[in-house]
């Protein structure tokens, strides 16, 4: 896929970007644009994000320090690190999850309703990530990958 970046025109940037978790607990990180990704978005479409900024939206959580990975992932992956972030934070419950804490499986990698216990095992947060953009590269996100276009 051709490397493309996100771009906002003035009315699209903001002060802050609101993170909300299930929790129902608001943290406010300030960073330069909003952003936002939908069913529809394209993944591959990085946000430019650095790492200080996702360290800014994850400070208050379990999954604090994450920022260099999710920088990492979407540079060597070219998959969309606010993607990453929200689907570790809806996963593993902003990093509370038994399999987070457990196993540094933010997304219940390898978890299957008929036996969660193949829960792949991680040797840090870091590495879950950079794994599950690697398998999302892979799997879903070329053309060639198994579930490229895959619906559900």
């Amino acid at each position: 896929a051709e490397e493309t970046n996100v771009t906002e025109t003035p009315e699209e940037q903001a002060d802050n970007v609101q993170v909300t978790n299930r929790g129902s607990f608001d943290t406010t990180a300030k960073l330069i644009k909003n952003y936002s990704l939908t069913v529809d978005s394209d993944i591959r479409i990085k946000s430019n994000l650095s790492a200080d900024d996702y360290n800014k939206m994850l400070a208050d959580t379990s999954l604090k320090g994450l920022g260099n990975a999710l920088e990492q992932a979407e540079k060597e992956h070219n998959v969309n690190g606010l993607y990453l972030m929200g689907l570790a934070c809806l996963e593993s419950s902003y990093g509370n999850s038994n399999f987070a804490k457990k196993r540094n499986n933010l997304v219940g990698w390898g978890a299957y309703d008929s036996n969660p216990k193949k829960a792949k095992y991680f040797n840090s947060k870091d590495e879950c990530i950079l794994y599950v953009a690697e398998k999302l590269k892979t799997n879903y996100l070329s053309e060639n990958g198994a579930y490229f276009g895959w619906r559900g």
